[in-house]
């Protein structure tokens, strides 16, 4: 069931029921009081045909006949190296946001003695982070070596649960660090997704890592709802720290998903149905590092108007303005294919498994994000865990019965 349930047309599909929900939400109490805008129903209209081009590209995907032993996940010492590496990096880079503003970043933030750009450069110009996000980078190579070294436990039987403990604690210090909810989040759904597709259910393998090799079912679906509102009490404790306003976490949560509809409708009323202006290159804007992009006069020309003009219309905003519906339809098309034959091959491929995870997130959080064009966050990743899962190790020992290999009959 879990593995049904985390397939991209389901993912999708729940990332566009929270990217249109303020459309019941305004018909219920009326229009969000903070922003003025006009209704138009036309972003129902742009999601339902990307959806509908998503579902079908989806649909057009093959399941691969066979699957590879070399590609099942396995952990080796370069794995293990690596992430002591990276972890070391992080920590050494926290060291650097501290010394550089004399004070954690997200520390300060919440103090009221720096101001959210701070954060908002971390991963981009700053000297500490690097012009293509280093910082970011660490964070999400350091999130699919946990990955792999949690999966990897299925076939090889060995478990690293300091390694792995350490990891996860590092890269949740390091998204607070920087004030970045969203990596923290990136990190919760790889687990949990990657959990689902290879070990059938999304916490229980976690648990077992760790030692709770007899832990009931009603612990992981204990966890499984406690993780999630854990996570929105935590959005709405940073938020009163900040304002010193009594905002829950659900609060700003429904926040998001307006403000995204919101800069969409704006950009409707400017736009109809799009583009603005025919212009693919702009599409790139985010593939282009920050410091290469100011030099380029043709991105800064007529840009979308949004009424919070902090966050972005969601997954369709920079398709709507620059390509349309035709660019809508075809790029929906296009990662729908891709995202379903990731999944068709995460079972038996550990960079299918590890990217996959990653773009789930992306699927998920369709009302704010849309990685597909997005360097750092999910283009740049993919290249580096297509990298590190190139390395194999010269002997497979398989520890394990063999009716528990994801492997079909007859191809051990």
């Amino acid at each position: 069931m879990w593995r049904r349930l985390v397939a991209p047309e389901v993912l999708f599909l729940f990332g566009g029921i929270q990217s249109l929900l303020p459309f019941l939400l305004w018909r219920i109490d009326g229009p969000y009081p903070y922003y003025t805008y006009s209704i138009s129903y036309i972003p129902l209209v742009i999601w339902i045909a990307g959806y509908t081009a998503f579902w079908i590209g989806a649909s057009s995907a093959r399941r691969p006949r066979f699957a590879r032993v070399a590609d099942f996940p396995r952990i080796t010492r370069f794995h293990r190296g690596l992430m002591v590496i990276v972890i070391v990096a992080l920590w050494v880079q926290i060291a650097g946001f501290y010394r550089i503003y004399g004070g954690v970043p997200f520390l300060l933030y919440l103090s009221g003695r720096a101001d959210a750009s701070v954060t908002e450069t971390l991963t981009m110009t700053n000297a500490v982070s690097g012009q293509l996000g280093l910082f970011l980078e660490s964070q999400l190579l350091l999130d699919g070596l946990i990955v792999i070294t949690i999966a990897s436990v299925r076939r090889q039987g060995r478990r690293y649960p300091i390694l792995v403990a350490l990891g996860i604690i590092t890269s949740i210090v390091a998204a607070l660090s920087t004030g970045k909810r969203q990596s923290a989040a990136i990190l919760f759904v790889m687990l949990m997704i990657s959990g689902a597709i290879y070990f059938g259910n999304p916490l229980r393998p976690l648990l077992r890592y760790f030692g709770f090799r007899h832990s009931k079912k009603w612990l992981s679906r204990i966890l499984f709802v406690a993780l999630p509102l854990s996570f929105v009490a935590f959005i709405g404790f940073m938020v009163q720290l900040r304002t010193g306003t009594q905002v829950t976490g659900q609060e700003q949560i429904l926040a998001t998903f307006h403000i995204g509809l919101i800069n969409l409708e704006t950009q409707v009323e400017e736009a109809g149905y799009g583009p603005k202006r025919w212009n693919l290159l702009r599409l790139t804007q985010y593939m282009i590092p920050d410091r290469l992009l100011r030099q380029i006069p043709s991105f800064a020309e007529d840009p979308p108007f949004h009424a919070e003009p902090t966050a972005s219309a969601g997954f369709y905003g920079d398709l709507h303005w620059n390509a349309g519906m035709p660019g809508i339809i075809l790029f929906s098309f296009l990662v729908g294919w891709i995202s379903k034959a990731f999944y068709f091959r995460a079972p038996s491929s550990a960079f299918h498994l590890v990217t996959y995870s990653l773009m789930s997130w992306t699927l998920i959080a369709a009302h704010s994000y849309n990685h597909f064009l997005h360097l750092n966050f999910l283009l740049l990743p993919t290249v580096i865990y297509w990298l590190i899962t190139r390395v194999r190790p010269s002997r497979l020992r398989y520890r394990v019965a063999r009716h528990l290999s994801p492997l079909p009959a007859g191809a051990h």
